[in-house]
């Protein structure tokens, strides 16, 4: 396909979201992707593998030596016991990653069979993640102590009495934020790239993580322009929908309350003065109705998030299909869109991908 510019892509990105997911008129199949789309977001690599904070670290040398040994011990616990949970919905979060680009990229919507399909390459996009998370860290470090350090030799001196200079400390740290802020900011678009950009590549083709590494490099390296531009547009259409989505929950539970405050209305017109059985069978009502109400409220945020979440991808498959020939190749095939060559990615015969279209 013809490589298209981070604005070009918005168009071809919507209407291919939009004929999957709502010209069938699925509630079905929209909760079903919708619910992968917000649950492959847990894979996006955010996640805390530190201990929980303790506010009360300095009065432990104070009590016995026993319940100090057993607050450690339990934090220990409590932290491994996140890690562990956070491991797992990263893994989990990371399968379904490659479950929804497969998705939107073929348009087949049978879960099961695809999430068969990337049960080994996951473990490298796992992988690639946390050497992405510590390699930033490291390159935060230099920023991070400092000022750590700098705020933690305040805050003793101002336990010990002795106020710290505003002329110094807020400028100080006001810098420190600032920095702390810009590197967070080049973190975070470097990941949108090699999230972006590096999936389709192991997943089409089975790449290895320094070849993964050094394609989205090579894109970024050609066209630098418009990918800042793609890192902009992708922001702006992520609040934007993502504005207008909460709008829609909202106008649904306003929707949904109607009826719902009409039944429990009339369940307590009918059923206040009917004794006790009579308000146990009112109570009961109105917990099923706000179950109900709940569970409603779910599955349209489901749908509404999870249709943002999959044009937000799919909008990064239209920007790249042009670009990576292979990817473009499944685009061309199942959205029509004309052919163009592209330089930027090698056009090899993938060993590991999804089936072509018949």
């Amino acid at each position: 396909m013809r490589p298209l510019s981070a604005i070009d892509a918005i168009s071809p990105a919507w209407n291919h979201t939009s004929s999957l997911l709502l010209t069938p008129r699925s509630w079905r199949l929209l909760l079903k992707i919708g619910a992968v789309a917000v649950f492959a977001g847990l894979g996006g690599g955010s996640f805390n593998m530190g201990l929980p904070p303790n506010h009360h670290i300095s009065h432990l040398p104070s009590m016995q030596p026993l319940f100090t040994a057993a607050m450690i011990v339990g934090a220990l616990a409590l932290g491994l016991l996140f890690s562990i949970i956070g491991l797992v919905l990263l893994y989990l979060g990371s399968r379904l990653q490659f479950v929804l680009f497969e998705v939107l990229l073929t348009r087949r919507t049978f879960i099961a069979p695809i999430w068969a399909r990337y049960g080994a390459v996951t473990w490298r996009w796992v992988g690639l993640k946390i050497l992405f998370a510590i390699t930033a860290l490291l390159c935060m470090s230099p920023i991070l102590v400092p000022a750590a350090i700098y705020l933690v030799k305040n805050i003793i001196a101002t336990s010990n009495g002795s106020q710290p200079n505003p002329l110094v400390f807020v400028p100080a740290m006001a810098l420190s934020v600032a920095a702390i802020a810009i590197a967070v900011l080049v973190i975070s678009a470097i990941w949108v790239w090699l999230s972006d950009f590096g999936l389709p590549s192991i997943a089409l083709e089975d790449t290895s993580i320094a070849e993964t590494v050094r394609r989205v490099i090579a894109l970024v390296r050609a066209e630098v322009g418009q990918s800042i531009l793609y890192l902009l547009m992708r922001l702006v259409l992520s609040v934007a929908c993502g504005f207008i989505a909460e709008i829609g929950v909202g106008i649904a539970a306003f929707v949904a309350l109607i009826p719902a405050g009409a039944i429990g209305g009339m369940l307590w017109l009918v059923l206040h003065n009917a004794g006790i059985a009579g308000k146990v069978i009112m109570i009961t009502g109105w917990v099923l109705l706000a179950i109900a109400f709940v569970v409603l409220i779910i599955c349209a945020a489901i749908m509404a998030l999870g249709y943002v979440h999959s044009f937000i991808k799919t909008y990064s498959l239209y920007f790249l299909g042009g670009r990576y020939p292979r990817l473009g190749e499944y685009l061309d095939q199942y959205a029509m869109v004309a052919p163009a060559p592209s330089p930027y990615y090698p056009h090899s015969t993938p060993p590991y991908a999804p089936p072509s279209p018949s």
